[in-house]
């Protein structure tokens, strides 16, 4: 199987990080990568947090060098 990462920039409203992560659970995504944002509020992602791997970058420049 391949693992699947789902990359996410700026996103302006923070409460909707939680629910893409429970998608991206839902999904079988292996990791959700933040780029330019700090932090983030898992409200919306009703106990999914656990199981998915969140990873955070600075600039999408980052997270390319790291997805190579």
């Amino acid at each position: 199987m391949v693992e699947s990462y789902v990359v996410v920039h700026n996103v302006a409203k923070r409460h909707n990080i939680g629910t893409m992560a429970r998608s991206a659970t839902a999904f079988g995504v292996a990791e959700f990568i933040l780029v330019g944002r700090r932090d983030f509020n898992s409200f919306g992602s009703h106990g999914s947090t656990p199981y998915l791997h969140f990873r955070q970058f600075h600039s999408l420049s980052e997270t390319r060098l790291y997805l190579k």
